[in-house]
């Protein structure tokens, strides 16, 4: 919940916008992007996106490293392994990163860490023209959608029906945003199209 957040703070700290042949900081425009102020915790900024984005495969090498532990190799009984590792103590510290996912998908929960970090930090931040964000938003959550019905990555047939249901609700919502910047929606209220897309991911919860 919270690495997603924090990088796109990361990311939002180092974008820049030009304004009068000088750049400034988007979020706030007191900052000079040319200051040594400025670049000196760009070096910072940047080390620390770094730090953050390394956690993914901070989970894979801990994964691997008990590979054999988590998921049943060739020979081994695919149901006793399973039913071993709830209550292995070895891997209990580490149960959070693959318990959600079947045995054969154990890597994916680093794979759906920068899905979030993605959509969360780094899209509102590839376009300064809302309607291509919306677009590329809408495009890339399609993509993820398919991908995800595909694979079906949880052990739970219910989770993997949440999460097409929250995939269904990213593209209504990136659909209403490009069809607001279009004016395709100059006929229909905002309030009603917000309260609307309220519902829908509301519901998620």
């Amino acid at each position: 919940l919270v690495l997603p957040p924090v990088t796109r703070v990361q990311f939002e700290a180092l974008d820049c916008m030009q304004v009068m042949n000088k750049h400034y900081v988007r979020i706030d425009t007191n900052i000079d992007c040319s200051s040594p102020e400025f670049i000196r915790f760009v070096f910072v900024d940047v080390l620390l996106v770094a730090i953050y984005l390394s956690v993914p495969l901070l989970w894979y090498w801990l994964l691997k490293r008990k590979l054999s532990r988590i998921y049943p190799q060739k020979g081994a009984d695919s149901k006793e392994v399973l039913r071993y590792r709830e209550i292995d103590p070895g891997v209990r510290p580490i149960k959070f990163l693959f318990d959600a996912y079947k045995p054969k998908y154990w890597y994916f929960e680093g794979i759906e860490m920068l899905r979030r970090i993605f959509f969360v930090g780094v899209l509102p931040l590839m376009s300064t023209k809302s309607s291509r964000k919306a677009a590329l938003g809408l495009f890339l959550s399609l993509f993820s959608s398919v991908f995800y019905r595909e694979v079906e990555p949880f052990r739970r047939p219910s989770a993997n029906t949440l999460m097409q249901f929250a995939h269904h609700a990213i593209m209504l919502t990136f659909g209403m945003a490009l069809a607001i910047n279009t004016e395709l929606t100059n006929n229909v209220s905002y309030i009603v199209i917000g309260v609307f897309l309220l519902i829908i991911n509301a519901s998620i919860i």
